[in-house]
């Protein structure tokens, strides 16, 4: 068997596996991308047993059929490396042979047999959404996710839909995420029934990626309950959904306010990146007192001294003092897109909620730092 490609698509698609596989794997199997020649076509497989993919290999030369798996991380290395526009692949005689230019490279392989097959969802429910709304709801969301795979119930984002809602929700123990949107109130789109599932950390950064990649309007998302599986015959994505109970988010949010802060984004996010300066190598928390309307920001540590900045806000209800982490609010107020955030308050034990003032369904809970 013999093959050529394109050193860019090569690079491509090897970069794409190398991302899923898993990275403490127990089989080396599952290290590996199953490069499979048949009909004429070239497709590439990686798994980690969550997160599964599939993509065309274009091909300008073709020759026999055959498959082997090659190392992932090694693909994508000699891929990146090769100085040649175009690569030749030779398997035969229980050698495969990699050929750019003057340079050769006999790559160590595994037998495809011992690759764990990979079985798209063929029937299901079809959910449809509107791409660019559903990477904003994404993004709004995924930096609020735990990133500690041990902590199971948390390294996911909860989807689930309510008639035509779609509401994604990403915690970390810390800080809470939820963004919300009738997206499903467009004839265009079909109505599904009500969903709930978990989709790993891993998982999501993948979809996101894709995402971003295609350039359809609306994107179709084929659900059978216990996966996940979207795309087409030259790149597709299969997701198996984390069993877990996601905690109760909704005991996190805050029922009423008794102060509540209206203030401009990007002076309140350079007035705290300023003291942020202070605190950024102890963790120390920063804070916020809100008294009539002005909001002074003090942080303090022993090895980097002391800030103390002032702004203009416009208030209602009590005066306060509250303590937070600068970098959970600084990361929110870095995804929020409108010039003005409503901060809101129960009292300096309690979590503060941040809203967009035109964006109501986006919300972020942040747990307050002890007072020192």
């Amino acid at each position: 068997m013999r093959f050529s490609v394109l050193k860019q698509n090569l690079e491509y698609v090897a970069s794409k596996m190398a991302a899923i596989v898993s990275v403490k794997a127990i089989k080396p199997i599952l290290f590996g991308a199953l490069i499979e020649v048949e009909d004429g076509k070239i497709k590439v497989s990686a798994t980690d047993m969550e997160t599964s993919v599939k993509m065309s290999l274009g091909e300008s030369f073709l020759e026999g059929e055959g498959a082997f798996v090659v190392d992932a991380k090694l693909l994508e290395e000699v891929a990146r490396n090769t100085l040649s526009d175009q690569v030749h692949f030779t398997f035969e005689e229980n050698r495969l042979t990699y050929r750019a230019q003057n340079s050769n490279y006999d790559l160590p392989f595994m037998e495809p047999d011992d690759f764990p097959p990979i079985h798209f969802i063929e029937e299901g429910q079809s959910l449809s959404f509107p791409r660019t709304v559903l990477i904003e709801m994404i993004e709004d969301v995924l930096y609020t996710c735990a990133t500690d795979e041990m902590m199971k119930s948390l390294y996911c984002i909860l989807w689930e839909s309510e008639g035509k809602l779609l509401r994604l929700v990403g915690a970390d123990g810390f800080r809470l995420s939820l963004s919300e949107q009738d997206i499903f109130n467009t004839e265009a789109l079909p109505e599904f029934e009500d969903f709930r599932f978990l989709v790993s950390l891993k998982a999501m950064k993948e979809l996101l990626n894709y995402l971003k990649e295609i350039k359809d309007d609306v994107v179709t998302l084929v659900y059978d309950g216990k996966r996940l599986c979207l795309g087409n015959e030259s790149h597709r994505l299969l997701v198996r959904l984390m069993d877990y109970d996601y905690p109760d988010y909704r005991r996190v949010i805050p029922k009423t306010a008794k102060t509540k802060v209206v203030l401009d984004r990007e002076e309140f996010l350079k007035k705290l990146r300023f003291v942020y300066v202070t605190t950024r190598t102890s963790g120390e928390s920063v804070r916020f007192i809100f008294t009539d309307n002005e909001l002074q920001m003090l942080a303090r540590a022993s090895d980097r001294g002391e800030a103390d900045v002032e702004m203009a806000v416009q208030k209602e209800g009590n005066d306060l003092q509250i303590a937070f982490n600068p970098k959970f609010v600084i990361e929110s107020v870095q995804h929020a897109r409108q010039p003005k955030l409503e901060l809101s308050f129960l009292d300096e034990s309690s979590p503060m909620q941040i809203n967009e003032t035109d964006m109501p369904r986006t919300i972020n809970i942040i747990m307050p730092m002890r007072m020192i």
